[in-house]
């Protein structure tokens, strides 16, 4: 337009619990909880916030607890083993349970264990004592591609200790850590810091290396475009979910097809692009398909 717009520049963080509710459907209360970063925040400003949502379920008496694992990408091993020690029976979520153990390259191994002994936290993550705890015996996750790291290792960690139940897309694939070596000096002479991968994380029965992701118990499609608000029985996650707990689905799809308003053949190609519009999203749409022969 050739206007000039001052911006400034602003530093934000979204908290990790984006969204919480308890459903009540076919008699069942249902918690659901879409938490997209493993953060603590800044003295653990953020635990608060998760310990809320997840005494109000509590409170509530739910049946089953939905997490939403769709757009978390991962982050803190600590609030993995939190979250995680928040929904487990509680007769497993004790410090004396291996969530998931670290493995190092030999030289490391073989120090920690020297120096620390082979129980110690240094090789292994445990559950951890919580503010509140669900003391579940199942879980449902939805997952995306987006679903990476320190959101697989809960799935992974609680698998050995009750029903984890996926519905969604196959994860990400991400099972390793990182140290982060930022320079020290002062003042400092470098404005980054140097983020090596150093050990890789497996479950209390050995799983790890789960190259190319955690792949769901209930494949389906996370559709973005047209997407519903959270929460909504119109998401189709959730919907197909609600169905695998109560045996009814809240937004059966519709059966309607698309209608083809108008077609035409490009001129030189072999190709016939049809023009149609979907009664379900009131939209228009393009395809484009190869002639047969």
């Amino acid at each position: 337009s050739g206007e000039s717009v001052n911006l400034t520049a602003e530093v934000i963080t979204t908290k990790p619990v984006l969204h919480s509710e308890v459903i009540e459907f076919e008699n069942k209360k249902i918690g659901y909880i879409v938490y997209v970063d493993f953060l603590s925040g800044k003295y653990g400003m953020f635990i608060p916030q998760l310990d809320a949502a997840l005494l109000s379920m509590q409170e509530a008496g739910i049946d089953e607890l939905i997490l939403d694992l769709r757009y978390n990408p991962g982050g803190e091993v600590g609030m993995a083993s939190y979250l995680a020690s928040s929904i487990a029976p509680a007769s497993i979520a004790v410090t004396t349970n291996v969530l998931v153990k670290y493995i190092f390259n030999d030289i490391v191994t073989g120090v920690y264990s020297s120096e620390y002994g082979p129980n110690s936290p240094a090789l292994n993550l445990y559950f951890r004592n919580t503010n509140v705890n669900l003391n579940l015996n199942r879980l449902y996750v939805l997952t995306s591609s987006g679903t990476a790291s320190a959101s697989e290792l809960v799935i992974t960690g609680l698998d050995p200790y009750m029903d984890v139940v996926t519905v969604g897309d196959t994860t990400y694939g991400k099972y390793t850590g990182a140290w982060v070596f930022p320079d020290t000096e002062t003042p400092a002479r470098h404005s980054y810091a140097i983020v090596p991968i150093v050990l890789k994380y497996a479950n209390s029965e050995g799983v790890t290396e789960f190259k190319n992701g955690l792949y769901p118990d209930y494949p389906m499609e996370d559709k973005l475009l047209g997407a519903a608000p959270l929460g909504s029985f119109q998401d189709p996650l959730l919907a197909k979910t609600l169905e695998l707990i109560t045996g009814v689905n809240p937004a059966p799809p519709s059966k309607k097809s698309l209608e083809i308003r108008d077609y035409s053949v490009i001129p030189n190609h072999d190709i016939i692009r049809l023009k149609s519009i979907d009664p379900n999203a009131h939209s228009f749409k393009e395809f484009s398909f190869y002639q047969q022969y």
